[in-house]
C-alpha cells in the first residue's frame, strides 16, 4: 500500500499543477489576502475566520470534484481499475496533497489575518475539515459525467451541509448545535484563529463529533471508489 500511494501521490502532485489547480488555488488564495490587507481591518473577527474556513470545506470540495472529472476524462481510474491500486490508496493521495494545499493556504491567510492563532489546534481541525470535505465530494464526483454538470450540481450536494455551519456564528453556539459536524468544524476554526471562544468541554465535544465524522466520510469515500476501482 505504502509504495502505490506514494505513486499516486507523485503523480497527483504533477496532475494539480499540470491541470492548473495550483495555479488556480494560489490565486483563490492572493485574492483573499488581498481582501485582508486592503479591508482586514474593517472586518469582524468572524469574518475573517469565514474566510479561513472556505480554505478546507469548499474550496476544496470543487477543486477536487474538478481534478477528478479531468482524471475521469483521460480515462484515469479506468486504468487504475487493472492495477493493484486500492480505493484507499486512491483517497489518500488526494487527501494529502488537496490537504497539504489547505493547510500552506491557511497558514499564509492568518499570517495576514493579525489574530491570535492557535496553531496546533487551526492545523488538526482544517487537516479533518479538509478530509471530511475531500471525502464527501468522492461521490459527487464519481456520480456527476462531467466537469460542468459537477460544479453546478455539486453545489446543490453540498449547500446543505455547508449551511449547518452557520450555528458557528451564534454567540454563544447552542450546545446541540455540537452534533451538527459542520457547526463543530467551523466553530473550532473561530476559535482557534481567535474569533470565537469555546469552553474546553464544548472542544472536546466537537473534536469528537469532527472525528467521528471524519471517520464516517472515509468509510463512505472507499464504498463509493470501490464501485469504480474494486475491493483490493
Amino acid at each position: 500500500m505504502a509504495s502505490a500511494l506514494l505513486t499516486l501521490l507523485k503523480n497527483d502532485i504533477k496532475l494539480i499543477y499540470r491541470y492548473g489547480i495550483l495555479a488556480a488555488y494560489s490565486f483563490v488564495v492572493i485574492l483573499y489576502v488581498a481582501l485582508l490587507i486592503y479591508a482586514g481591518k474593517y472586518m469582524p473577527a468572524w469574518a475573517i475566520g469565514m474566510i479561513i474556513i472556505a480554505e478546507p470545506s469548499a474550496v476544496g470540495f470543487f477543486f477536487l470534484g474538478g481534478l477528478m472529472q479531468l482524471e475521469k476524462s483521460e480515462d484515469v481510474r479506468s486504468a487504475l481499475g487493472i492495477t493493484p491500486v486500492s480505493a484507499l490508496d486512491y483517497f489518500f493521495s488526494k487527501a494529502i496533497s488537496m490537504t497539504a494545499i489547505a493547510l500552506i493556504a491557511v497558514s499564509v491567510l492568518v499570517f495576514f489575518s493579525g489574530n491570535n492563532i492557535n496553531w496546533i489546534m487551526l492545523f488538526a481541525i482544517v487537516t479533518l475539515t479538509s478530509v471530511q470535505f475531500l471525502a464527501i465530494g468522492i461521490p459527487a464526483a464519481i456520480y456527476f459525467k462531467t466537469l460542468s454538470g459537477y460544479l453546478i450540481g455539486s453545489i446543490t450536494y453540498v449547500m446543505p451541509i455547508l449551511l449547518l455551519g452557520i450555528f458557528a456564528f451564534i454567540d454563544p453556539m447552542p450546545a446541540w448545535a455540537i452534533l451538527f459536524p459542520t457547526a463543530s468544524e467551523f466553530k473550532l476554526i473561530l476559535v482557534a484563529t481567535g474569533a470565537s471562544s469555546a469552553a474546553t468541554w464544548e472542544i472536546v465535544a466537537m473534536f469528537i463529533v469532527v472525528f467521528i465524522t471524519f471517520l464516517v466520510s472515509i468509510w463512505l469515500a472507499k464504498k463509493s471508489l470501490e464501485k469504480e476501482l474494486g475491493r483490493k
